[in-house]
């Protein structure tokens, strides 16, 4: 999960520019999204304080040239 300050923000984002689609209704403090095969998920975590990517995150992508 990636952390968001704003979940509706952010779905709305994904979804214009990326073409993305809720896989589920944003709620609870997270969300998440999918397009084809791909599906990222994020949350709000107020008590955290501001987002920061604080693990290693994979992308793994077959036909890379297809893409």
């Amino acid at each position: 999960m990636l952390q968001t300050q704003d979940i509706e923000k952010t779905v709305e984002w994904y979804r214009a520019l990326l073409g993305f689609t809720p896989s589920m209704e944003a709620g609870a403090g997270w969300c998440r999204l999918s397009r084809n095969q791909a599906t990222v998920m994020f949350m709000q975590n107020k008590h955290l304080g501001p987002p920061h990517a604080a693990a290693t995150q994979y992308v793994y992508i077959d036909h890379v040239l297809a893409l």
